[in-house]
């Protein structure tokens, strides 16, 4: 979701650091439920069963690292210094369809 709000947000400004604060601002609760997925599931590593344990201690570090490494440190970083080359296409993919943005169109009322 965030990556589709960042092109949208880019496709509208020419700014790439615009194009990524409005969408992160946006997603925030994407993070804030990321962070109670993470207590949830650090709840599986205080059960007996080592099966659960290895789950719940893996999944809590997975997202942990994907929600403050990852979404917080790196993909600012990255699209900070990469600029307009964020969106490069490389041309064996440009048989892709291109989505424009475009105003909505008014609608029009119906006539009986």
């Amino acid at each position: 979701m965030t990556w589709v709000l960042t092109v949208v947000s880019l496709i509208t400004s020419s700014c790439a650091i615009s194009a990524f604060e409005r969408p992160s601002a946006i997603s925030a609760g994407v993070v804030t439920s990321a962070a109670i997925e993470v207590f949830v599931f650090a709840v599986f590593g205080t059960l007996s069963m080592p099966f659960f344990k290895q789950f719940g201690v893996g999944l809590a570090a997975a997202i942990l690292i994907d929600a403050s490494i990852v979404r917080a440190v790196l993909l600012p970083a990255t699209m900070e210094l990469l600029g307009a080359w964020n969106w490069y296409l490389p041309s064996w993919l440009e048989r892709l369809p291109r989505f424009e943005a475009e105003e909505p169109e008014a609608p029009q009322a119906v006539t009986a």
